[in-house]
């Protein structure tokens, strides 16, 4: 994800100071951190899914019923190969030099 270290760290910090997150070390590697959602974390997240949820019906609520059927298994076709691509790239050792990804140094 290329996350900065200081940057997750204040997200984390954030996340925690709003009771949404707890954060625990982990007694094998004092070193590791290990982050759980909190019951208020959890009734965010599906508050935030219901909220879209609803806009997505209502964005098509006027489609007729196969249209939505046909975007709905186009959309699992999607996820099922987005899944697929990344557990063959996550099979690859790094660096892994064909992500399908244009060249960031030609601009490809």
């Amino acid at each position: 994800m290329q996350v900065e270290g200081p940057h997750a760290t204040r997200q984390v910090q954030r996340l925690v100071a709003r009771g949404l997150i707890e954060k625990t070390v982990d007694p094998a590697d004092r070193r590791v951190a290990r982050l759980a959602l909190t019951h208020e974390g959890i009734e965010l997240i599906d508050r935030y899914h219901a909220v879209i949820k609803g806009w997505m019906r209502d964005a098509v609520a006027d489609w007729p019923t196969e249209d939505r059927r046909q975007v709905c298994a186009l959309i699992v076709r999607w996820v099922d190969d987005i899944e697929t691509y990344f557990d063959k790239l996550d099979a690859q050792p790094f660096p892994r030099l064909d992500a399908g990804a244009p060249n960031r140094k030609s601009g490809a």
